[in-house]
């Protein structure tokens, strides 16, 4: 387990993604890179080539997938040995979730709706886990009192 000083920077990186995400999908803010490419295919398919492309896409979903493991694989300010057994819950469960919500996308969407599905399948378990394992820690400490 990581420090809890990185969930708070994974919850900053989160934030900025969230940002990110907000001004291009308002503004379609293009920073273009030169970037290697093991595999693209576009209009052409090629290998192991550079090429010029907009960065900004990948730079918000960097920050949001090393935001949500720091957030995830952080202890909590004030870490009890029961936490240990809620976090292995808490994945059993989100892994369930998104399989089976996976499932339902397979079978139900289709196109660009099951694109996007697969853009925040990303992040879907991280954020199932976030959910549950709160809500089970919130039931431990109110049993506690």
């Amino acid at each position: 387990m990581l420090p809890f000083r990185f969930k708070i920077i994974g919850i900053i990186l989160v934030i900025s993604g969230v940002v990110l995400a907000v001004i291009y999908f308002t503004n379609r803010i293009e920073i273009e890179f030169p970037v290697l490419a093991i595999h693209s295919s576009y209009l052409e398919t090629r290998y192991f080539t550079v090429f010029r492309t907009n960065i900004f896409e990948e730079i918000t979903l960097i920050l949001f997938l090393t935001g949500f493991i720091f957030i995830v694989f952080s202890k909590e300010k004030n870490e009890f040995n029961e936490y240990s057994k809620i976090r292995n819950q808490s994945w059993q469960t989100a892994v369930i979730c998104n399989a089976a919500l996976t499932g339902f996308f397979i079978f139900f969407i289709f196109g660009a709706g099951f694109a996007a599905y697969l853009l925040v399948n990303i992040f879907s378990i991280y954020l199932i886990y976030l959910i549950v394992f709160y809500y089970n820690k919130f039931i431990f400490r109110r049993n506690q009192h």
